[in-house]
């Protein structure tokens, strides 16, 4: 009897020989899917300062050129270097209206009914007010500010100043003269703190040159082309709210030494 001769199985996965002809499976596993790709942050958007509007060519301060960027570095220097020539020019100014109160005229009586401290107080303020003015206007036309509205500030701000000045001059009648025995707690201090107050927190903002600053108005950012959005309207005007925090705060110490003047006189 013979013996079978073994049998030997071959794959055709692992057989070359197999493997090599065409529409063989292959021997390598597939491949494996691609990953997925990872996701993206998302676009962050930074806000940037608002910018002047452009001018009436159509230029924004991106387009100026060199000779302009050092033109409104020097015009930012300008406006606080004229504070301080401010009140040199209006210290300066007080003083010659005190050498006209000296001679016989209507300067004289002014101050004889505004008294010393009143008519220093309301002449150095206004001085302060129109000189601050004067010095900063370039600054403003070189920053591209609020020129037109600003001196219709400033112009309401003298307005002030001198009604302020005639409000003054019954309270100078009932302020007693400075008594040095008092000290510190001199009742004639009331009246010159009236003026400071009621004065000096507006006029700040003419010397400083706040009352020719552009504010944004919807504080959204502007366009490639220096434009804002013109869907949004401004429902209250900022320098408006400015001027209305600072005279608020600036009469509500004012009212208080008025009053405490006017009782101290009637008691």
């Amino acid at each position: 009897m013979r013996s079978r001769p073994p049998i030997h199985l071959r794959s055709a996965a692992f057989d070359p020989a197999v493997s090599s002809q065409p529409g063989a499976p292959s021997e390598r596993p597939p491949a494996a899917p691609p990953l997925a790709a990872a996701p993206q942050p998302p676009f962050v958007t930074t806000w940037q300062p608002p910018e002047a509007p452009p001018d009436a060519a159509g230029h924004s301060q991106h387009d100026a050129p060199a000779g302009r960027t050092a033109l409104i570095g020097m015009a930012m220097a300008w406006r606080w270097l004229a504070v301080p020539v401010t009140i040199a020019a209006a210290t300066a100014l007080t003083m010659a209206a005190h050498d006209l109160a000296d001679k016989p005229g209507p300067w004289m009586s002014l101050r004889d009914d505004l008294h010393w401290a009143g008519y220093t107080l309301v002449v150095l303020n206004i001085a302060a007010v129109l000189v601050g003015a004067l010095l900063q206007t370039p600054s403003a036309v070189i920053l591209r500010g609020r020129v037109g509205a600003g001196w219709t500030s400033v112009a309401a701000l003298v307005t002030h100043h001198v009604l302020v000045a005639v409000v003054a001059i019954p309270l100078a009648a009932v302020s007693p003269e400075p008594d040095p025995s008092y000290g510190r707690y001199d009742p004639a201090a009331n009246y010159p703190l009236f003026l400071g107050f009621a004065l000096t927190g507006l006029t700040v903002l003419a010397i400083t040159g706040v009352v020719f600053l552009r504010f944004p108005a919807d504080g959204t950012a502007p366009d490639s082309a220096g434009r804002r959005s013109a869907q949004r309207k401004p429902e209250t005007e900022p320098l408006l709210v400015l001027f209305l925090a600072v005279g608020a705060i600036s009469w509500f110490g004012a009212l208080m030494f008025s009053i405490n003047l006017i009782w101290r006189a009637v008691s």
